[in-house]
């Protein structure tokens, strides 16, 4: 009997096989090989279903180059192919050119011989960033399909863990080639459609030239023609001729003048400032429809009277203005503030002098500045958070330092009066203490629970730092999926922090009401964003019940839940509420109920771009005067 390794023993009831170590060994390492060719058949499989998902010659390179990079690694991933008798060169760093030829020995060689390739490469001649390998593999593999060469895919700086791949990847890269190949075929024949279409553009074009002179030989004779009659019937009709040609003159001229008296009154019309015309009298003599909207005065109302009349808001500065054209140079007056319905208004004010003999009157040009003064002031006062959130994030990180010796010292201070470290005992005997006496008199005098409460006070002074420089960084331009009750909490971590003696409130004393439904599911948002809507919603609502009665608690209710595919969050106070008037324009951007200088009316406007805009949801709000206001947002699930 051949010897297998395996004894068999049998009796009547029960049946035994012993295998030795050897064969279970080999067994194993068979186990592994079959799992890990499995492994490898499911990455080509893998590959293969993903190189169709891309039509275009341009398409497919990209593909095959990106996924290779995803499923087998590398620093260096590129691919030569080739149209026709033209080089093509893209690699995955996006670069794309057309060679005249290929300087790369390896690739030379593999085009030779049409057999992949295999060399080791040093750490030090790869462009890995750590020190972990200290091998790497550069394969290079031939793209065939059939009898025709398409090119050759070389990836360099592979990590010896996939160097069992290898052997694998031939049949991948023949299915990759017949996808390319086909890719070529169908570039190559939309550019013989497009040179047949340029040919029979060239034929038409030539077919249209020969009918033009045709034509244009046809209207000759008929010129000619038209000559001869002409010239027969010119004595007859030359007093008559002169007498048309004069009166056409005329109108022609009289219907010029019109046309540029409108084009003019167009341009003028068309112009988003107010103009106005006025003769050295000060009286208007042009009036556009900017000037009629904005002071509901029609033209044939305001020409003839004085413009200090019409414009009284601005006479006192048109008249400081006109004293100075005298000199026949244009006077100018930027950012007027005018106050209109308890609004301030910016106006540029400009005055040109119109010049003959003499000054002969002037145009008047009233710009509304108002949005461009305000985004001015806002790049203003950003630039000014934008230094002061520099000096918090420097400010917290000096912090951190003298934060960390503290919890240090009192680690220290537990550690050196333990009595189970020998150090302490022997130091104790030393000086001759009872180190266990110490330890009850540090029990006793509530020493341990003082060490306690500053290892405690650490932390969060810690965590307020760590939140401060989170909130100060740069937020990342990529959305992932997350918890809005963790985006919630966050929030109320920062906003708990905020107390503002000049406006009167601090968030501690506000009570915060959570009722959040279970199991939300996690949505797709831009964290930071998301949390600066929150701060804000949560500020406003803080700012707002300061004008609570005394005897009124502020309270914060905050809810969480789902509804049809959307994640529904409520943030709701117990503060004045608003009007109706106030409502409807509240994510208005620079509108404020707030005093100068607290408010710039962008928060709200802010956050509703980011709800709407950049994360498509909805937002809302609600509210009761004497009751409240509760904002809702809706982010899709």
């Amino acid at each position: 009997m051949q010897d297998t390794g395996i004894d068999q023993k049998t009796d009547s009831k029960e049946e035994f096989v012993t295998i030795s170590k050897y064969e279970l060994d080999r067994l194993r390492t068979r186990v592994r090989k079959m799992a890990m060719d499995k492994s490898y058949l499911q990455l080509i499989f893998r590959l293969m279903h993903q190189m169709s998902t891309a039509p275009g010659i341009e398409n497919t390179i990209d593909n095959l180059l990106r996924n290779i990079l995803d499923v087998i690694g590398g620093s260096n991933i590129m691919i030569y192919y080739f149209i026709g008798k033209n080089i093509f060169y893209a690699d995955v760093y996006g670069k794309k050119i057309s060679l005249d030829r290929i300087d790369d020995e390896y690739i030379n060689k593999v085009l030779k011989t049409r057999e992949p390739m295999e060399f080791e490469q040093d750490y030090t001649r790869t462009e890995l960033m750590t020190e972990s390998f200290s091998k790497a593999y550069t394969w290079i593999f031939p793209l065939v399909a059939g009898r025709d060469f398409i090119g050759v895919f070389k990836m360099e700086s592979l990590n010896i863990s996939v160097r069992d791949l290898y052997k694998e990847l031939p049949s991948f890269f023949n299915y990759a080639a017949l996808i390319i190949k086909n890719e070529i075929m169908e570039h190559t024949k939309l550019k013989k459609a497009y040179d047949q279409i340029r040919m029979t553009n060239k034929e038409l074009t030539r077919e249209i030239a020969r009918r033009k002179l045709i034509q244009e030989a046809l209207n000759q004779s008929n010129l000619e023609l038209e000559k001869r009659v002409a010239e027969r019937t010119l004595e007859l009709n030359n007093a008559n001729t002169r007498l048309k040609n004069e009166l056409a003159e005329r109108i022609k001229a009289k219907t010029e003048i019109q046309k540029l008296k409108n084009y003019l009154a167009n341009i003028i019309d068309s112009m988003p400032s107010i103009l106005v015309g006025m003769d050295k009298e000060e009286r208007i003599t042009q009036w556009n429809r900017e000037a009629e909207a904005a002071t509901g005065i029609t033209a044939d109302k305001a020409i003839g009277r004085p413009v200090t009349q019409i414009l009284s808001d601005f006479s006192p500065w048109i008249k400081n203005l006109s004293a100075k054209i005298s000199k026949r140079h244009p006077a100018v007056m930027e950012k007027v503030l005018l106050e209109k319905s308890g609004e301030r208004h910016f106006h540029d004010l400009m005055i040109y002098p119109l010049v003959t003999n003499g000054v002969e009157g002037a145009v008047i040009k009233i710009e509304d500045v108002t949005e461009r003064t305000r985004i001015q002031e806002l790049m203003i006062q950003t630039e000014k958070m934008m230094s002061l959130g520099g000096l918090a994030a420097g400010m917290a990180h000096e912090i951190n330092n003298p934060l960390g010796i503290i919890t240090q010292a009192a680690q220290n201070i537990e550690r050196r009066v333990s009595p189970q470290l020998p150090v302490n005992q022997r130091a104790a005997r030393e000086l001759g203490l009872d180190l266990e006496c110490v330890h009850k008199y540090f029990e006793k005098r509530q020493i341990f629970i003082f060490i306690t409460s500053i290892r405690e006070a650490v932390t969060r002074a810690a965590k307020i730092v760590s939140n401060m420089l989170q909130f100060s960084r740069s937020s990342p331009d990529t959305m992932q999926y997350e918890f809005l009750s963790d985006r919630i909490n966050k929030s109320l971590e920062l906003a708990s922090n905020d107390y503002d003696l000049k406006k009167k409130y601090d968030f501690r004393t506000i009570k915060i009401v959570k009722d959040f439904f279970p199991d939300m599911p996690k949505v797709l948002v831009l964290a930071v964003e998301i949390e600066q809507v929150i701060l804000n919603l949560l500020k406003n609502a803080a700012q707002a019940m300061i004008y609570n009665p005394p005897e009124k608690i502020p309270e914060i209710i905050i809810r969480l839940y789902q509804h049809d595919r959307y994640a529904v969050m409520e943030i709701e106070d117990n503060g004045p509420g608003m009007p109706e008037e106030v409502r409807v324009r509240v994510f208005e951007p620079f509108f404020t109920t707030k005093k100068p200088g607290i408010g710039t009316g962008l928060g709200l406007s802010v956050s509703y771009m980011i709800v709407t805009n950049n994360h498509k949801g909805l937002m809302e709000v609600r509210s009761s005067l004497g009751k409240g206001t509760c904002f809702t947002v809706r982010l899709p699930v």
